[in-house]
């Protein structure tokens, strides 16, 4: 398992595949995002051959937590358990941060969202 940045572009990464190149190329498609979502600067998790499968990941390096416009109430609940649970074992708290939508632009904005874990 290894973490990678996402690469950001104004194209769709052109797909040809064959037995040759398709383990690549699915690599680079799932790497891409439009130039638009730059901002986020993300990094993705890989681990190959893991489709539709748990991966456990090292809770403690878990620094941050960005909520989307439209998260939904269930989401939050489970989020907010997760968080209590982390507590409980000891680990440092995690910063949550959920996104809305500027008023007077075309951009989202991050701010702090206490979640009363």
């Amino acid at each position: 398992m290894k973490l990678f940045p996402v690469v950001y572009g104004k194209d769709f990464p052109a797909m040809l595949l064959n037995a040759e190149h398709s383990d690549r190329q699915v690599f680079r498609s799932v790497m891409y995002k439009a130039r638009c979502w730059g901002y986020e600067l993300e990094w993705r998790v890989v681990k190959p051959d893991a489709a539709r499968t748990h991966v456990e990941l090292d809770s403690a390096r878990v620094l941050s937590i960005y909520l989307g416009c439209k998260v939904e109430a269930k989401t939050l609940g489970l989020i907010r358990e997760l968080l209590i649970a982390r507590k409980a074992r000891g680990l440092p708290d995690v910063q949550v941060f959920r996104m809305y939508m500027q008023r007077d632009a075309f951009a989202l904005v991050a701010l702090p969202y206490a979640l009363n874990a």
